[in-house]
């Protein structure tokens, strides 16, 4: 893992703000015990996830896919997360799931797994774009390549910030902004977004399919499969309240 400097702990730094906050937790909570899976999730994961392997579910906040994944019939789970309070109530879920999962704290970018020790691993809710700087989303590219096994799976979800014309004056505009420097100050990189709710601010990054496509060739992956959640499966209201439609990668090994 490359050396961390001061830019690197104030990003570490923005997350932990951002995640850490009771009320997050607890609309996470929510998520898992009311929600589950994604219809376009479960399709995605029956696809290219074998009943037998061995899972890496990173980001997992308060567990609401590794719970989904085990209810499928994926025992051999882990979640990890960033954040302390939300593995704290990952752990406490098991006993309403009536399940013994394993969780723990971790970072994507140095993860403690010996090298080809899974056989899958799952990003879900587009977690990957939530790590500031490309710089940064490649060492955790390069982290889970390392962990997998070959042949081995990586699946994930990104916006497209090239698919939704209901955005493209938001991004030209943008992109006017960062041609003169007068982007928000607190971006790093062109396609960031700090997103503002009621209680948090929410770091996001907009990818294009270009950029994917170089992050996963410098990681050493190989493309399976791209597509748009909603070419994937048709979700239930209850879910499309909660999310926006987003882009599924599937990365081999």
């Amino acid at each position: 893992m490359a050396r961390k400097n001061k830019t690197d702990e104030v990003i570490k730094e923005f997350v932990y703000d951002t995640f850490s906050h009771d009320k997050t937790v607890e609309r996470y909570t929510d998520d898992t015990i009311k929600i589950g899976l994604w219809e376009s999730e479960k399709e995605m994961i029956k696809k290219h996830f074998k009943v037998s392997d061995s899972i890496l579910d990173l980001g997992c906040g308060t567990g609401r896919t590794t719970f989904g994944l085990h209810q499928m019939g994926y025992k051999n789970v882990i979640g990890v997360d960033l954040i302390p309070s939300m593995v704290e109530n990952a752990i406490k879920n098991n006993r309403a799931f009536g399940s013994d999962i394993s969780f723990e704290v971790g970072d994507a970018m140095n993860l403690r797994f010996e090298n080809e020790q899974f056989d899958a691993c799952l990003f879900s809710f587009n977690g990957i774009m939530q790590i500031p700087l490309q710089k940064n989303r490649i060492i955790a590219m390069k982290e889970i390549h390392r962990v997998l096994k070959k042949g081995g799976i990586f699946l994930f979800t990104t916006h497209d910030r090239e698919i939704n014309e209901e955005w493209f004056p938001f991004w030209e505009d943008e992109k006017n902004k960062w041609e003169k420097g007068e982007q928000d100050p607190r971006l790093f990189e062109f396609g960031d977004r700090i997103v503002e709710e009621k209680y948090r601010l929410v770091y996001l990054h907009f990818p294009n399919q270009k950029e994917m496509k170089e992050a996963m060739k410098e990681s050493g992956f190989h493309l399976i499969e791209t597509i748009p959640s909603t070419d994937v499966a048709k979700e239930p209201e209850h879910i499309l309240e909660r999310i926006s439609p987003c882009r599924f990668w599937v990365f081999r090994k």
